[in-house]
């Protein structure tokens, strides 16, 4: 999707040094007293909190207009001006028990409201105050760097979106926003390659979910994020992949409690990013990206081994299905019980278990697959044969891409 005029597209490059404007959040000051006053229009991006969030979320955003307003009487600047906003939202969401992130959340909503108020920042810098925020709020509840850039990159993507919204983007062209917002912050913080993806992949899909997408169009969303900006940072077409399989596992382990669905999304989205490579990677090379992805996918997200195997088998046999990528039958009898086989044995190998152990497991996972798909007694100790081969290293085998993937 292409991006409006209006997303964020360099943060930090007509202000003062990023060093010195993270200096101006995090410093320490009074906050303001809440009001109970509420905020109107807030409701559209909280479609899964509770009450008791909202009236938290709405008492937070007027503390930080009360804390804005006192600071722009004493005429500070717009960046202090969000800055105290999302010092006293973060107080004030800390007091109704909002978890840590919704904290983070909070604090960067009311400073992107006080950005925008002063009549001082571009939209673009309006998205940076936002994460900046919630990087100062982040640091107030003791999470770890990584966790608070994450935070930061998350929030500058909301309020990108939001900006984008109010220009009248569509839903896609808001998600894409927020992952190059997201991306940008990240960058500013000197994080990784691959923590940008990330952080642009779990912003546009926040994006999307505000602008009611289905879990299936998260997912898209945030692979497709997590691959544009894994390739404006320089990664390459099989680390650009290998991302957007793993944003698409995240966005879909946030919308639902799936293991099996978390890692089938993220082989769905790892095979449709290597198809857009123009012609980098076969059907066959596909498929299996598919399978690797959803085993890897799953093992972050703590899958069991069974899991894992099934996530890759059906991700595997959804890529060698697609219309524009069909495989022949004796090909999805290759690849859809090596994905398997290879996840199984690949989870047996990360918890310690012995070489032998590790060709049995995928031997027996890659027969299950194989019986699956209806394949003959024969065809299923072929399958199983060669994924306990695969897994014992036997003359340098391998299954294509897992290796890389992983």
């Amino acid at each position: 999707s292409s991006t409006t005029s209006t997303s964020a597209t360099s943060s930090t490059s007509s202000t003062t040094s990023f060093s010195t404007t993270v200096t101006t959040f995090t410093t320490s000051s009074s906050t303001a007293s809440s009001t109970t006053s509420t905020t109107s229009s807030i409701t559209s991006s909280t479609t899964t909190m509770t009450s008791t969030t909202i009236r938290g979320l709405s008492d937070a955003l007027s503390a930080g207009r009360v804390a804005a307003r006192e600071s722009r009487d004493v005429n500070e600047t717009g960046w202090e001006q969000a800055a105290a906003a999302g010092r006293a939202a973060q107080v004030e969401a800390q007091w109704w028990n909002m978890t840590e992130p919704d904290q983070c959340m909070a604090a960067g909503m009311a400073a992107a409201i006080a950005a925008a108020e002063s009549g001082e920042l571009t939209t673009a810098e309006q998205a940076v105050a936002a994460g900046l925020a919630a990087y100062a709020a982040g640091e107030v509840v003791g999470m770890t760097e990584k966790e608070r850039s994450l935070m930061a990159g998350r929030e500058a993507g909301r309020a990108a979106a939001t900006i984008a919204l109010d220009a009248g983007a569509d839903g896609n062209q808001q998600a894409s926003s927020a992952g190059l917002a997201a991306a940008q912050m990240m960058e500013d913080f000197n994080r990784s390659c691959l923590e940008q993806a990330q952080a642009a992949g779990d912003a546009a899909a926040t994006a999307a979910e505000v602008a009611r997408f289905t879990t299936d169009e998260q997912s898209g969303a945030a692979a497709l994020a997590a691959m544009t900006n894994g390739a404006n940072c320089g990664m390459s077409v099989l680390q650009q992949v290998a991302a957007a399989g793993a944003a698409a596992g995240a966005a879909a382990a946030a919308a639902q409690n799936n293991d099996v669905m978390q890692g089938e999304a993220a082989g769905k989205q790892a095979a449709v990013s290597a198809a857009a490579a123009n012609g980098v990677f076969s059907d066959i090379d596909q498929a299996h990206i598919a399978g690797a992805a959803a085993a890897i996918s799953g093992r972050g997200n703590s899958m069991s081994q069974d899991d894992q195997a099934t996530a890759a088998a059906n991700a595997a046999k959804e890529a060698a299905e697609r219309p524009a990528h069909l495989l022949s039958d004796e090909d999805k009898a290759i690849v859809i019980p090596a994905a398997a086989g290879a996840a199984a044995g690949a989870y047996a190998k990360a918890i310690g278990l012995s070489v032998e152990v590790q060709a049995a497991q995928a031997g027996a996972a890659a027969a299950v697959a194989a019986s699956n798909e209806g394949m003959t007694p024969a065809e299923q100790a072929v399958a199983a044969g060669a994924a306990a081969a695969v897994a014992a290293g036997l003359r340098g085998l391998t299954v294509p891409m897992y290796d890389d993937i992983e």
